[in-house]
């Protein structure tokens, strides 16, 4: 005698639940982990931004005139050994009236200089946390450059000239927060693409679900064989 088994959507074994949900197919899967890397690079980069302290930079620029006849191609090449001396803690300490008292060292690391090889001009560049801060440290330090250059102007035979002072900044001259957000995302794309060339893949969920269930028979092929069983009986 057969018995007709009937069966609901709810009380199935788990074999036969119906079709798996739904997961990102490959293209999608390819394209989650370089997204998250850039997101979480863009993120760090504003996060420096924003913890970033601001710096402002200044400039002054000095000019090295020729003191004699046929002294002009000299010019430039002072020029160029000023702007490697300006910087220098011992050429900061010529200032009229030095702004950073006793610690010329500190200001020396503030201080940078740029020379052109085709132009006797030198640019001072300044940088502090204060916008006047840095205008004033610019000023010095073109000062203190004048008046070294006019106490070797016999020997050198070139002038060192004030050419323009530095002037308060109205913006601050990093953080950048577009540059900073750009970089950030730049670093995590690069990471996605190491992390793609050394195979690492975004996790598939179920795998080892899947895996486990291939080793067991289907719960339609269990009770197939349950209802011949009954049958023959």
């Amino acid at each position: 005698m057969t018995t007709a088994h009937t069966e609901t959507a709810e009380n199935r074994p788990d074999g036969d639940a119906g079709p798996p949900p739904a997961r990102p197919r490959g293209p999608l899967r390819a394209t989650a982990l370089p997204l998250l890397m850039i997101a979480i690079g863009a993120v760090a980069g504003t996060a420096y931004g924003l913890a970033t302290p601001p710096t402002y930079e200044a400039s002054a620029h000095v000019l090295v005139t020729a003191d004699r006849t046929g002294a002009g191609p000299d010019a430039v090449n002072y020029a160029q050994a000023y702007g490697r001396l300006a910087s220098l803690p011992e050429t900061l300490a010529w200032a009229p009236s030095p702004p950073w008292g006793r610690s010329v060292d500190a200001a020396a690391r503030s201080v940078h200089t740029s020379t052109s090889p085709d132009t006797p001009l030198i640019r001072l560049i300044a940088s502090a946390s204060r916008p006047d801060r840095a205008a004033t440290l610019a000023n010095a330090a073109a000062a203190a450059l004048v008046r070294y250059g006019s106490v070797h102007q016999q020997d050198t035979g070139v002038r060192v000239v004030l050419m323009s002072n530095a002037l308060v900044p109205a913006d601050a001259s990093s953080p950048k927060p577009a540059l900073d957000i750009a970089v950030g995302a730049a670093a995590g794309g690069l990471l996605a693409a190491l992390a793609a060339l050394a195979g690492v893949q975004w996790p598939q969920r179920g795998t080892r679900r899947r895996t486990g269930d291939t080793a067991r028979p289907s719960g339609r092929r269990h009770r197939a064989e349950q209802a011949a069983a009954e049958a023959g009986q």
